[in-house]
């Protein structure tokens, strides 16, 4: 097997420094990678796809290299069968796409097979076969050569007594190495010097973020969210990669690693992919540009969380992908899958800018300029490596691949960093050089002025309301709609009383509004305004006042979900646009929804009536229903409950105006619930493509095993309506009963357990 370190004592003076040591010997060792698993042979009877195993592959450098091989047999033998004796066949990278077009007992002769390792000897009684050493030999290139496990029946036929006919089961062991004892494959060979790398910079440019935010929170008075998110999302890239090194670093000890750690590193390094694209499009939609709230950025947290289980689910599918045709983690319909999902962020964040264009001054101009260019490169990195990659090697594709998205990752992260914490372009057009404190101005001679400090200017207005109850609506005009006030409001010749809703309103950026309620009964007010902004032209903001004259007033307040300043707010804020579009979408969906369901109905009958022995289609259309109709359409059920019925939601808003939309009514009524319930029914059809067969000796514990198993792939077909209604009941629904939250809880988290957790248990070892 490998080299081994023997009688390593250190004392606490050499501890840090034999530390170094001790990460450079690992990657010095010398070990070998090591495949195991089980294989099912059908015997001469079978069909010969039942006669022939995919094993593994792996990529040897120039030189000569080697396998080692070991068999074990599962079966007892009676008198009159004879030890079954497979074929290791080896093929090269060049021929293997030819294999998928011959029948699988005709491979080795017709694609052809470059070597043959003939007459394997399994071990019996539960012992081991003896190891089994042959040479490959690269003298041109380099090559990844794939191995398989062959028992035809030309090769049983060898002039050999007795029976083989019969079905039999193997482990196998199976052992790579280099030229140079390395037994890292060829496309792993240098990822662990390259993720050293990484991660040695992102330890650097960690300290140094944590140093400038101190600095900034220091010279501010705040530490803005933006940059708690980008501190959040190198993390999130700094944890992935160290959960990769550890892999490498125990593949190079037992030749198989911690495909729990593997699993776990690419989902966060997808995540951190997302978090990246995700603060370049939240800025590209204004925020902390024109909009100061991420609420206030339309669709933006519904979507990044779809996009989030998106890209976890392709990590999922990219390891249960089969390793025979893989050479990278992004490899067929995942690759392409996320080269899609990618250029649909990359169009939402040029729309983004587009809209921004038409809404800034000079100095926004410029800043946006530097900052599409930027954006647009990271969004465009994945496609244009992942389509440039296809003409390469199969030996090259995954290291050309993998570090050159480390090293776009990591050149984001140092460029979102220098943007968000030096005081440069982005710093002088956001509200990230807003401080909590009265900053300190300065006047310049008129004849070399940069900006000009205007004065306060007053407003007074009187209210009818009883009491007095309106909204006050500050606007800044083009071109500066992002321009930093501040605004003061009080009774006419009185302040304002402490905890009021007068006394929260002080300062803030582009437009707001706000409900005003006072106790006292004030007809006559006053209030002032003054521009914060410094600005070389002339800017403008519009002040106006909306005093409440509406009858049904109680009404209102009586309704568990709606309060009047709260949808009065929201209707001022949105202008009836976020939630209204969620419902046009929403339609939209259901229309399409429909014609696809009427699509597939009508195919199903076709086939029925004209060809009703024929193919598996029904199972087909199941599964292409559950991803295109079944599983968004609970997330557009769940979208029209939250924009319908969510507090101060559309329905809270439509009843400032009409009373008839006033009385209690619950989410899910009965209407509501019927549409739920046929939505599930729909979506847990896949149940009819698991049909459970017992085999003989099957006990209770294993129909439980099965029965778990359907509960964990219902939970995931509902997954969507149940993360729903698991974040939604306290807020929508008004459910705050333990028992709620367990039945809603259970197959939620046991969804979202089996998307995330149960791969990378399917990637780990059959003796783990």
């Amino acid at each position: 097997m490998a080299a081994t370190m023997h009688g390593l004592i250190m004392s606490a003076r050499t501890q840090r420094s034999l530390l170094v040591g001790m990460l450079v010997m690992r990657f010095m060792c010398v070990e070998c990678k090591v495949q195991s698993g089980t294989l099912t042979f059908g015997g001469a009877a079978a069909e010969e796809q039942e006669q022939w195993r995919f094993l593994g592959k792996f990529g040897y450098a120039i030189g000569t290299g080697r396998y080692e091989i070991r068999l074990r047999l599962h079966n007892i033998l009676h008198e009159d069968q004879v030890l079954p004796r497979p074929d290791l066949e080896i093929f090269l990278d060049e021929d293997w796409p030819k294999q998928g077009s011959f029948s699988a007992c005709k491979r080795a002769e017709d694609v052809p097979a470059r070597k043959t390792h003939g007459m394997l000897v399994p071990g019996q009684h539960g012992e081991w076969g003896p190891w089994e050493v042959g040479m490959l030999y690269q003298t041109i290139r380099p090559h990844i050569w794939y191995f398989a496990l062959s028992d035809c029946p030309d090769q049983l036929a060898r002039g050999m007594p007795g029976d083989r006919s019969f079905s039999y089961t193997v482990d196998y062991e199976i052992r790579w190495r280099q030229f140079d004892d390395s037994e890292l494959s060829l496309e792993m060979r240098y990822m662990p010097t390259a993720t050293v790398f990484v991660l040695l910079m992102l330890s650097a440019m960690a300290c140094w973020f944590v140093a400038r935010s101190r600095a900034l929170r220091q010279s501010l008075g705040r530490l803005h969210p933006v940059v708690r998110g980008l501190l959040f999302a190198v993390g999130l890239h700094w944890a992935s990669q160290a959960l990769h090194l550890v892999h490498l670093l125990m593949y190079k000890k037992n030749g198989q690693g911690l495909p729990m750690a593997d699993g776990l590193a690419e989902v966060l390094f997808m995540l951190s992919q997302v978090a990246s694209a995700s603060l370049l499009i939240a800025i590209a939609q204004g925020y902390t540009l024109i909009r100061s709230k991420l609420s206030e950025v339309e669709l933006l947290v519904p979507v990044v969380a779809v996009i989030t289980l998106l890209h976890v689910a392709l990590v999922a599918m990219g390891k249960l992908q089969a390793e025979d045709f893989k050479y990278h983690e992004n490899e067929g319909l995942v690759g392409w899958i996320l080269l899609t999902a990618r250029l649909s962020l990359f169009a939402w964040f040029r729309s983004g800018i587009q809209r921004l264009r038409s809404a800034g001054g000079i100095k926004l101009q410029n800043f946006l300029q530097i900052f599409e260019i930027a954006g647009s490169a990271y969004f465009l990195a994945f496609p244009t490596i992942f389509v440039l990659v296809q003409v390469l090697a199969p030996y090259l594709q995954h290291p050309i691949l993998q570090t050159t998205l480390l090293a776009v990752q990591t050149a984001s992260w140092l460029w979102l960093a220098d943007l968000f914490l030096k005081r440069g372009s982005y710093f002088e057009v956001s509200e990230l050089s807003a401080s909590i404190l009265p900053g300190v101005k300065s006047l310049k001679p008129k004849g070399d002025f940069d900006y000009v400090i205007p004065k306060t200017q007053s407003f007074s207005f009187r209210t009818a309301s009883h009491p007095p109850t309106f909204l006050l609506g500050i606007q800044p005009q083009q071109p500066h709609p992002s321009a930093q006030w501040q605004v003061s409001l009080h009774p006419l010749g009185k302040s304002p009383l402490p905890g009021s809703s007068l006394s929260q309103l002080s300062h803030g950026w582009g437009s707001r509004y706000q409900v005003i309620t006072e106790k006292r009964e004030e007809p006559a007010w006053e209030g002032s305004v003054n521009l914060k902004s410094k600005y070389a032209e002339e800017a403008r903001i519009d002040i106006f006042v909306v005093d409440s004259r509406i009858a049904h007033l109680e009404d209102i307040h009586q309704q568990k979900q709606c309060s009047f300043e709260g949808s009065w707010q929201n209707f001022s804020e949105r202008g009836q646009g976020r939630h209204h579009r969620v419902l046009s979408f929403t339609a939209s969906a259901t229309g399409f929804f429909l014609m696809v369901q009427l699509l597939l109905a009508g195919v199903v009958l076709r086939r029925f009536f004209l060809f009703v022995d024929t193919g598996k289609l029904l199972s087909r259309v199941i599964v292409f229903k559950f991803f295109v109709q079944d599983f968004p359409q609970q997330m557009c059920i769940a979208a029209y409950l939250y924009a319908w019925y969510a507090e101060n939601g559309l329905r809270c808003q439509m009843c400032l105006f009409h009373p008839s939309h006033c009385d209690d009514q619950h989410p899910l009524h009965s209407t509501n619930l019927l549409v739920c319930l046929f939505t599930l029914l729909s979506a847990v059809a896949n149940q009819l493509l698991l049909q459970a067969r017992l085999k003989p000796g099957y006990d209770s514990e294993d129909e439980c095993v099965l029965c778990f198993f359907r509960f964990v792939m219902l939970s995931v077909s509902i997954l969507p309506f149940s993360t729903a209604m698991c974040m939604l009941s306290a807020i929508m629904l008004h459910l705050k009963s333990p028992l709620t939250y367990f039945m809603l809880g259970v197959p939620t988290v046991l969804g979202w357990g089996a998307i995330t957790c149960v791969p990378l248990f399917i990637c780990c070892d059959d003796e783990l």
